[in-house]
């Protein structure tokens, strides 16, 4: 699904979500056991009743959701699959609780991670974030491709990035700072000599400046 595409779905969905959902989902009474019956009604059923569902299970009890994860994935449906992460692992939750959740999720991650690059830009931003909040430097590989990926990007388009390219740029920068790994220093400098984005070039700049102090005290199996 291109991204100009996941963007309308996106729209829909969030518009659909207030007027035509009630305010609780049967999937919230559930735990594990019945997460074979939630992906079935996912993918049986309409958008709002998928996106309904997704968003429910950030509120029951039972934060496994891996199984759920691969079973959308398999079928390329990127737009539950991003609100099913925002709603399980939110922006707003605690690092700790976010580290413990993905920790119970690491095949559901992994199988994140390994897609990456063929996602659209929102679900690329959205699960950077949640490889950054792992805590794990087994995904730095693929958060690199990024940083790469992006540096071409930006200077194919003199500079100049879109929301979506912009937010996913700075995700990127994010994970690299906290990961310290040298390895993305050469890559964060071209981000910002590529960038004409204020608040990317910014970034990128003190990231790179943390990772230069890094690379200055590694050890030489760095």
């Amino acid at each position: 699904m291109g991204s100009c595409r996941l963007r309308l779905l996106l729209a829909v969905g969030l518009a659909l979500l207030p007027a035509s959902l009630p305010a609780e989902h049967w999937a919230v009474h559930t735990d594990r056991r019945q997460n074979p019956l939630i992906l079935e009604a996912m993918q049986s059923g309409d958008l709002a009743e998928a996106l309904e569902a997704a968003q429910s299970l950030g509120g029951r009890e039972d934060p496994y959701v891996a199984d759920i994860l691969s079973g959308l994935l398999s079928r390329r449906q990127e737009l539950p699959i991003l609100f099913l992460l925002r709603a399980v692992f939110p922006p707003t939750e605690s690092p700790q609780v976010l580290s413990e959740r993905l920790s119970l999720n690491a095949q559901g991650l992994d199988a994140l991670a390994a897609g990456l690059g063929g996602f659209s830009l929102a679900l690329r931003r959205e699960v950077v974030r949640l490889l950054r909040h792992s805590g794990k430097r087994a995904y730095d590989g693929p958060v690199l491709a990024q940083a790469g990926w992006l540096g071409e990007r930006l200077r194919a388009q003199g500079g100049r990035a879109e929301v979506e390219l912009a937010e996913l740029a700075l995700e990127v920068l994010a994970y690299a700072g906290s990961s310290a790994n040298p390895v993305f220093l050469d890559p964060v400098l071209r981000l910002q000599a590529s960038s004409r984005e204020t608040a990317i070039a910014r970034l990128a700049a003190a990231v790179a400046a943390g990772l230069a102090k890094t690379a200055s005290g590694s050890p030489a199996e760095w």
